[in-house]
């Protein structure tokens, strides 16, 4: 259900719901949608170079997927240019270390083909504006960490 809202939040011409480009009051929609569901997240913060957080949080992030209780089964990511090939790497070093990652399945997707990838989108811009916006989703956050490099 979740996913058929989110994706009919795409105004005409746009092929995905990105928090930037929106208007306060649409993010004040979207907010109130993703807070009504039962979509719960994670926030991983890692200051440094852009590559090197992002392995940093994706290692974070397969890491908490083996202790949350439930095999994952299938993890997408967001497909970013020229990152792709290093989220691969980083997540077939995490299944040697993890073997509880050896059965779950991974798929990398441009936001548009995903619209519950815009939770994720929503709930980083949320936390990173502050104030009113991250307190709109500080009920969705079950745990906040801070990674150092």
């Amino acid at each position: 259900m979740t996913r058929a809202i989110l994706r009919g939040f795409a105004k005409p011409g746009q092929r995905r719901v990105h928090m930037v480009k929106e208007r306060d009051s649409r993010r004040r929609e979207i907010l109130g949608v993703i807070a009504t569901s039962r979509v719960r997240g994670r926030v991983h913060l890692c200051d440094g170079p852009a590559v090197a957080a992002r392995e940093a949080c994706l290692w974070q992030l397969l890491g908490d997927l083996t202790i949350t209780g439930a095999a994952a089964q299938l993890l997408t990511l967001e497909s970013m240019d020229g990152q792709d090939r290093r989220d691969r790497e980083t997540i077939a070093r995490a299944r040697k270390a993890l073997p509880a990652l050896a059965k779950m399945s991974y798929e990398q997707l441009r936001a548009h083909q995903e619209p519950l990838l815009a939770v994720a989108d929503c709930i980083a811009w949320a936390y990173g504006a502050g104030g009113d916006w991250r307190r709109r989703i500080d009920p969705l956050i079950e745990k906040i960490t801070e990674l150092r490099l």
